[in-house]
């Protein structure tokens, strides 16, 4: 007996019941493929909204579905034909094309080059960077040259000589500044808006002997350090003398590049903390600090919004392409042209910050003409004014680094508000540094030649290439110029 055979039979005989409606059911499922394929392949919508996108549907799949794809192959979104049963055609293709125009099928770098693409055409209607060749008497065409490597626009004079490319490459997604049959890179925008510190140099006169003295100014003489931060980057560092005898205080800034004991002198309060950095800066300058003050750069902008903005005079145009401000929803170059200006704290610390397409000097500067604002509305106030002093002081404090109490800092607001203020000194390469690049042990952007001299006589130099960082430096290596200036200029 072989019970399989009862089975067969009951199976045959069921089977053929059901094979008319199993004929049927197979006949409906090839149409239904054949319709969904002559959908997702045909529909104007679909394909138009594919295109547009740089999508593309794989092959169809095993279970009657496709796969919409990007240029990498990568599945971005599964699509069944249960579900445009289910939803009805009309309905899954306005679903569909709605998703569909929300996918981008390019690969990054594509996304990337598109994105620098239309930032440069954008420019068009940027009165910052039009305002910024006006000033350099240069024109930039927004014609692109373009090749399968990269994206051409040319800078030219006046007299429509072509002087240098931008250049959008399309294999790095990188945005580069090139003299036209020279493979030197550089920025065109930043050279042609900077100030000539050549000629400030010829102008500025060192003196053969200096005379350094112990005293430091006047009996009663304060040093203040005055400086601003960024997480635990010191941008920032102004030297406040305050002198009670003339009652006058003066500004003098220190920039961050400055290269003092084998580092930026703006990195040692990251590495070693504020004690050492107030240290090493009395030790360079040869002034005794007395107090000191690091100011968060956002508490800055709070300040200046509890005095209701500061009003400012900037001495010329600041246009910095690289940095973009966004105002009342637009993106935009920044852009102040010299002349009168009121100030909230985000203005102000915008124009405190930029650095990219001016020199450090013309920075320093601004920065100063800010706390000169900051004085004259500070001189607004009365001792009746004790809500806003309370206030003015609490928001000084907040998130701020300083070894002056409250009370102290009442005091001398109190006390040196009214004092003539003389700013505008800054020690620079306009004076008393130069420029130069320092060969480190880490990578970084810039390579130079570092040679050392041979041990035996008539032997060669021993020649290899290092990493560098640009510094600032002293004149023939000499930190009793910069002592001397400083001295100067609080004397």
């Amino acid at each position: 007996y072989d019970p399989r055979s009862d089975l067969k039979a009951q199976f045959e005989m069921l089977f053929s019941e059901h094979l008319e409606d199993v004929q049927t059911e197979v006949a409906q499922i090839k149409a239904d493929r054949e319709q969904f394929g002559r959908l997702m392949t045909e529909n104007e919508s679909i394909q138009a909204s594919l295109n547009k996108a740089h999508l593309q549907l794989s092959d169809e799949s095993q279970e009657y579905g496709y796969e919409v794809l990007n240029k990498g192959g990568e599945s971005l979104l599964s699509l069944s034909m249960e579900s445009w049963k289910i939803k009805g055609e009309e309905v899954f293709v306005a679903d569909l094309v709605e998703q569909l125009n929300e996918l981008d099928g390019r690969s990054d770098m594509e996304i990337e080059v598109a994105k620098l693409r239309g930032d440069i055409e954008a420019l068009q209607q940027d009165e910052g960077f039009l305002s910024t060749l006006e000033k350099a008497q240069l024109k930039f065409n927004f014609e692109a040259v373009e090749d399968e490597a990269m994206l051409r626009y040319e800078i030219r004079t006046l007299e429509d000589v072509p002087i240098q490319w931008v250049i959008i490459d399309k294999n790095t997604a990188q945005l580069r500044v090139k003299e036209p049959h020279n493979d030197s890179e550089g920025s065109l925008l930043k050279e042609a808006l900077q100030h000539d510190e050549a000629e400030a140099v010829a102008a500025f006169e060192l003196p053969e002997i200096m005379e350094l003295t112990e005293t430091q100014g006047n009996l009663g003489a304060i040093n203040i350090l005055v400086a601003g931060k960024n997480s635990s980057n010191v941008d920032t560092i102004i030297l406040l003398h305050i002198d009670p005898y003339r009652e006058s205080a003066s500004l003098v800034s220190i920039p961050r590049d400055l290269y003092y004991n084998d580092r930026k002198i703006n990195s040692v309060y990251g590495w070693f903390g504020m004690r050492e950095f107030v240290k090493q800066l009395s030790e360079m300058t040869g002034q005794r600090i007395h107090h000191y003050v690091l100011v968060d750069m956002y508490v800055f902008r709070d300040l200046i919004d509890v005095l209701g903005g500061v009003d400012v005079v900037l001495e010329e145009d600041l246009i910095d392409p690289s940095y973009r401000v966004i105002e009342n929803g637009i993106e935009a170059t920044l852009h102040y042209p010299a002349g009168e200006h009121h100030l909230n704290g985000t203005e102000a610390l915008r124009i405190a910050r930029s650095r990219y397409s001016t020199s450090d000097y013309s920075r320093a500067a601004r920065q100063q003409i800010i706390l000169e604002g900051l004085q004259q509305k500070a001189r607004e106030l009365n001792a009746t004014d004790t809500t806003t002093i309370i206030k003015l002081i609490n928001t000084v404090l907040k998130n701020t680094e300083t070894d002056l109490s409250m009370r102290k800092s009442l005091e001398y607001f109190l006390r040196f508000k009214n004092y003539s203020l003389e700013r505008g000194s800054v020690i620079s390469s306009g004076n008393v540094l130069e420029s130069a690049w320092i060969p480190v042990d880490f990578r970084s952007s810039k390579q130079i030649e570092v040679c050392e001299e041979p041990t035996e006589e008539g032997a060669e130099p021993v020649c290899e290439m290092s990493f560098a960082i640009y510094a600032l430096v002293p004149k023939e290596d000499n930190w009793d110029y910069v002592r001397w200036y400083i001295q100067e200029v609080f004397n």
